[in-house]
């Protein structure tokens, strides 16, 4: 009891200190924006807002740029002629996309990924939904806590997680085996899941819940008839999004897989290591493709839905 005491202090001082920082935080905000709009109309420059609003697409469009642009260079090399990957390319040519298409190496370490991927997005839904279901209609005591946790795979090095992962796996006996290469992608997963269904179920109207109910449905068919059809846009976006995490994920698939499995990212880091040629170059450019598709696909989903639901 009274180690429970001083841990119930400990936490009631920790919450008062958060939110004597979250006050004074606010309190600057505030502040700096007062001052802000009296230093505008003491210059008399009524179109700073504007001038802000140029400076930040300027910003953000460069920044747009420094991140794609690398990218983009290594579809070109795709079409070179030369054996081995080099700037700028020589020739045009397509024949490492056939060779890369006819490989059974390439195929089959591609449907694997495939596999784990859909495995995986579904488990992953399985398991993020009924938790954002549950926090975006509860106002349950340490959400925020539960929250963070369930995002926490998101903050949390991808390297601290492989390390983890095998050393439970490597004691329950699922390394190289599917079923844990699956499990390890899943706990990536959950959270862009959980993320995207908050999202949308923040706005959804439990009155349909309500309306639901009065003509007989019960808790289980109201679920099943109205919530989720009305959430299927967000649900399909957070099953693309997790496939696209899991599609993509390489640290995982070093320590899980072993010599036993390949996904498409673990041949390509081999591929990397041992021969560098411009068939890598070649799947890079599919798989950049193939992922940039799935993304557009999945967020032009989302906004029709949040459209629908507006």
């Amino acid at each position: 009891p009274a180690g429970t005491g001083h841990g119930s202090k400990v936490f009631r001082l920790v919450r008062r200190g958060g939110r004597v920082v979250l006050e004074v935080l606010a309190r600057l905000t505030d502040g700096a924006i007062v001052l802000l709009e009296w230093a505008v109309r003491a210059i008399g420059l009524t179109r700073v807002p504007r001038v802000f609003a140029r400076i930040g697409i300027g910003w953000i469009a460069a920044t747009l740029i420094f991140l794609i642009v690398p990218t983009l260079f290594i579809i070109p090399v795709a079409f070179t002629e030369a054996q081995f990957l080099s700037w700028p390319p020589r020739g045009f040519s397509t024949d490492w996309f056939a060779d890369v298409l006819s490989s059974s190496v390439w195929i089959n370490a591609a449907g694997t990924s495939i596999l784990v991927g859909l495995m995986a997005a579904g488990l992953g839904l399985l398991l993020g939904v009924p938790a954002a279901l549950a926090m975006a209609r509860s106002r349950m005591r340490g959400q925020a806590a539960v929250f963070a946790f369930l995002v926490s795979p998101v903050v949390v090095p991808n390297i601290f997680l492989a390390v983890g992962l095998f050393y439970l796996f490597s004691r329950l006996g699922l390394t190289a085996t599917s079923l844990g290469l699956i499990l390890g992608h899943a706990v990536l997963a959950v959270p862009y899941v959980v993320i995207t269904v908050l999202a949308v179920a923040r706005g959804y109207d439990e009155r349909l819940d309500f309306a639901a109910y009065t003509l007989g449905a019960n808790k289980l068919q109201t679920l099943w008839r109205v919530t989720l059809p009305v959430l299927r846009p967000g649900l399909i976006a957070a099953f693309m999004f997790a496939f696209v995490i899991s599609f993509d994920e390489l640290t995982l698939a070093l320590f899980l897989t072993g010599g036993e499995m390949t996904t498409l990212p673990k041949r390509m880091w081999d591929d990397a290591v041992l021969q560098v040629n411009p068939a890598l170059a070649a799947v890079s450019a599919l798989m950049l493709v193939f992922m940039t598709g799935l993304v557009v696909t999945a967020e032009m989903i989302r906004r029709r839905g949040t459209r629908g639901r507006l």
